[in-house]
């Protein structure tokens, strides 16, 4: 499965295959390509918001300067100045233009790279994917008992996967009682 997201010059492509998401990336500062197993993908995530803070504050700039000087024409003269409303309005296109321009990211920080999902339409649909995928491999991995293994460390797994929001409580209880179990059956059997 393939989806690709745009705006304002940045082009997302995400590229789910079995084991590892492809994610490519193009913007004015550059461009990359990456291949991620799911595993490698934190539960939580941070959120990023790019905008042009300077156009903003040069907006508002603009709009207190009009401002001041037609309350100053109006005081001296009891006249607005239209010049004054012109440096007002340049100051709200200046706001818009922000207003427009502005990108909401949510990211993951893996090993390999930030991966940048833009809310848009399609945002749930990738974050759902890419956790629905991750929890599928984490099982896989990790979701099995090992045996051979001490026993505190195959609890800690199980812990570990019910913290990483893998298991319910419910299924990381049965699997460490489980292991509880089957040492003591395993040791009672070597004896």
């Amino acid at each position: 499965m393939e989806i690709k997201q745009s705006k304002n010059g940045h082009k997302l492509k995400f590229t789910f295959t079995d084991n590892r998401l492809n994610y490519a990336y193009k913007y004015s500062g550059g461009s990359g390509e990456y291949d991620i197993p799911y595993a490698d993908f934190p539960r939580k995530s941070i959120i990023q918001i790019e905008q042009n803070d300077w156009c903003k504050s040069v907006g508002w700039l603009w709009i207190l300067l009009g401002i001041a000087l037609n309350v100053y024409r109006v005081y001296m003269i009891n006249m607005l100045d239209k010049n004054g409303i012109i440096i007002i309005g340049l100051g709200i296109l200046c706001l818009l233009w922000t207003l427009f321009r502005k990108i909401k990211f949510t990211i993951f920080e893996t090993p390999q790279a930030s991966i940048l999902i833009i809310k848009n339409r399609k945002h749930d649909k990738i974050v759902d994917e890419i956790q629905s995928r991750r929890k599928k491999q984490l099982l896989e991995l990790y979701g099995h008992i090992d045996y051979d293994n001490n026993i505190e460390n195959e609890i800690k797994k199980f812990q570990w996967l019910k913290d990483e929001k893998v298991l319910s409580d419910k299924e990381a209880n049965e699997k460490i009682i489980e292991v509880k179990e089957g040492k003591n059956e395993r040791i009672g059997f070597i004896q």
